[in-house]
């Protein structure tokens, strides 16, 4: 009775293998056992060992398909029964697997699992399956009782603990690392992982147990990618590129390697090689996309390296569809809105991960009151922590802030749409801690890109995205997945913030208060001219550097001040000026100013100096806000005509015109458009009743630009 149990099991298997039974009469290279009649006749004869030696000469020379064939013919004709038979039935499980056969594999290693219920490789091996079909907790039941079978059971400890972390049991997990290194210290996967789960807390730790691993294993390239990320995290940038490097002569074809070197490289001011490897990085995420690979390129790295407008916009339609493909099996939700909202009524969703002391907070913080005196309804969804900042608690205050942070995407999604608002702005688009895959289940009857981040989010469930037509020319229409809502000037969101504070008649004074307070601080006079940028030194490229140390050289008393923003790059900067004959003490680093006092200090500068591949965006503002004239140049994409869709200046060169320039700012800054905040709120809402008007239009209107008189 058990013998024709079990082989019924196994003919079940091959049944569901080959789709309807096995084929006869020489057909046998289509399936997976073969003739299973005359196979049962062939083992018959054969004992259980002799079996189990021709499947593995079958194995070792590359047949998988020939292996499994003895092992199901050992079990069909009851040769390979008993406690001893279940490695093989578990062996036939393995070659199910290498066949892509999740089902049939699984079905084996239960079936070994009663052949041999005291066997923990059996469990262990169901798990892995397991894992790979996505049922978690199935998975790691079965490698629980794999570390239940052999307490000692290194690498089902290990598998547990990567299966608790995908179940966010990350406490867990890595009380399952600690076992599986206790179990076998000598196993460098298992510091890697443990490496992993100790960094969420502490990065300290984390590195230690990855040199750990890399200590015994020096050929792990994984693991010296995730050493170069955490240490990147703690701030040795320098210790991070010498870890990616060994990463990458391990795996020299890796775009998430060569990606994040090229990262790190950037935020060192480092430019040996530059062109060249970005270039090779441009050539490897062309590949991916053309391949249908994971794709190691974001659209924030796509920037900063420069890439033009048409890779950008399959880069972010690759994260987009990425996004959707994880929800893909939820329904989209039902937007809700009323009938009409060009008589006030309406309700607005912001959803943001930096609804803190974040730039974008602060410039928030102040959108709300403004918002909420034009009788609109605003509705935050935080996608961070209460950091306890003052524009969190007035974001609270005008607003109704709901923390979905911890939410899943279907929860988060649901609760958005049962809020029934007529418009949800993304303020992250495709940049760090964004959740798209929220949107993509349309909680909201319009869904617009907004301020966070300039460029497509290569998404075809967001409808419009915010812009003017300095930031996006007619031109560059074709390379966004939004329509477009224009109206200048859009990016001055970043000056919505109350510059208020800054009507010092002490300072206006053609900034001589600040010349002289900021002088002290650097260092120098106040006749001095000081050009400044106070961009993240990662948008510097070789070729602005160059064209700041000519400006430095040819006019005298004057001096580049520049933020410690990385610290790190400061080294490379000087060794950079000296290299192109200009005394390094030109150049003046100070650290990051708290946000209170940066407007007033920053309010000291002569001239503000922009980069060229990625553009001030906040720095840009405050620099206006505060009476700097900024000079830029509007480039090929759009994250470098930011700063030029803000500027009330122009591209003429030379200290004296800039002196000109600053007085005229200091003057006139107030009546301009760009500090005029409750007209800039009332031309936003204006377009949002009519986007909102055009999607009850119909589909013809839905998606349609939005364009507001100027």
């Amino acid at each position: 009775m058990m013998v024709d149990a079990m082989k019924v099991l196994v003919l079940m298997m091959l049944v569901v293998a080959v789709g309807g039974g096995a084929k006869r009469g020489g057909q046998g290279e289509d399936t997976l056992c073969g003739d299973c009649r005359d196979l049962e006749v062939l083992v018959a004869k054969m004992s259980g060992d002799e079996i189990e030696r021709k499947a593995a000469e079958h194995h070792g020379k590359g047949s998988i398909r020939g292996a499994g064939r003895v092992l199901c013919g050992g079990f069909c004709s009851g040769t390979l029964l008993g406690g001893r038979w279940g490695g093989a039935a578990s062996n036939l499980g393995v070659v199910m697997k290498e066949e892509g056969l999740l089902n049939l594999a699984e079905r084996c290693y239960i079936l070994a699992s009663r052949l041999d219920p005291a066997g923990p490789t059996h469990a262990y091996r169901r798990g892995n399956v397991r894992m790979a079909m996505q049922d978690l907790e199935t998975a790691r039941k079965a490698f629980l009782r794999a570390t239940r079978l052999l307490p000692g059971y290194g690498d089902a400890y290990n598998n547990l603990g990567n299966c608790l972390m995908s179940m966010s049991r990350f406490e867990e997990a890595g009380a399952s690392y600690g076992y599986a290194i206790r179990a076998n210290p000598k196993e460098a996967n298992y510091y890697v992982n443990m490496g992993g789960i100790s960094a969420r807390k502490n990065l300290t730790a984390g590195i230690q147990y990855l040199e750990q691993g890399l200590a015994l294993n020096p050929f792990f390239p994984e693991a010296y990618n995730n050493l170069a990320n955490f240490k990147r995290d703690v701030g040795d940038l320098e210790g991070a590129v010498e870890a990616y490097k060994n990463a990458l002569k391990l795996m020299p074809d890796s775009g998430d390697i060569m990606v994040n070197m090229a990262s790190a490289k950037a935020y060192l001011c480092d430019w040996r090689n530059r062109k060249s490897f970005l270039k090779r990085i441009i050539e490897v995420s062309r590949k991916e996309l053309r391949d249908g690979k994971k794709l190691s390129l974001s659209t924030f790295y796509a920037n900063i390296f420069g890439v033009d407008l048409e890779l950008l916009k399959k880069v972010a339609e690759y994260h987009s569809n990425s996004a959707f493909s994880s929800v893909r099996y939820l329904l989209p939700l039902k937007p809700w809105f009323t009938a009409d909202v060009r008589e006030g009524g309406i309700r607005l969703g912001i959803l943001s991960s930096d609804l803190t002391n974040h730039i974008v907070g602060h410039g928030i913080a102040a959108l709300l009151p403004l918002m909420q005196e034009r009788g609109a309804t605003v509705l935050c969804y935080a996608l961070s922590s209460d950091d306890g900042s003052h524009p969190r608690r007035q974001i609270e205050q005008y607003s109704k802030l709901t923390d979905i942070r911890d939410w899943s995407t279907e929860a988060a999604a649901r609760h958005i749409n049962a809020d029934k608002l007529h418009v949800l702005l993304d303020l992250n688009g495709q940049t760090k801690g964004n959740r798209i895959e929220i949107l993509s289940l349309r909680p909201a009857a319009v869904q617009v890109l907004f301020h966070g981040y300039a460029g497509t989010s290569g998404a075809n469930f967001i409808d419009l995205f915010v812009a003017d037509r300095i930031l996006v020319p007619p031109e560059f229409s074709g390379f966004m997945t939004e329509k477009l809502m224009l109206f200048p000037p859009a990016f001055s969101f970043f000056l919505v913030e109350d510059y208020g504070r800054l009507d010092d008649r002490e300072h206006e004074e053609d900034g001589e208060y600040a010349a002289r307070s900021v002088g002290k601080e650097l260092g120098i006079g106040p006749s001095y001219f000081r050009y400044a940028s106070f961009n993240s030194l990662y948008k510097l490229t070789p070729s602005v550097f160059g064209a700041w140390m000519k400006i430095l050289s040819q006019v005298d008393s004057s001096i580049l001040w520049l933020l410690k923003f990385p610290s790190s790059a400061e080294k490379r900067l000087r060794k950079e000026a000296k290299a192109r004959g200009v005394d390094d003490k030109r150049l003046v680093f100070t650290d990051l100013y708290p946000r209170a006092e940066h407007l007033q200090k920053k309010s000291g500068a002569s001239l503000f100096l922009d980069t060229l591949v990625y553009n001030a965006h906040s720095s840009a503002a405050d620099s206006l806000a505060s009476g700097v004239p900024v000079l830029s140049m509007a480039g090929s994409g759009i994250v470098n005509r930011v700063a030029a869709s803000l500027l009330i200046c122009t591209a003429e060169r030379g200290a004296e015109l800039a002196k000109g320039w600053r007085r005229r700012l200091v003057q006139r800054r107030w009546e301009t458009k760009f500090l005029d905040r409750g007209g800039w709120a009332d031309r936003f809402l204006s377009l949002l009743r009519l986007s909102v008007d055009r999607k009850m239009g119909g589909p013809n209107d839905s998606r349609a630009h939005v364009i507001a008189a100027r």
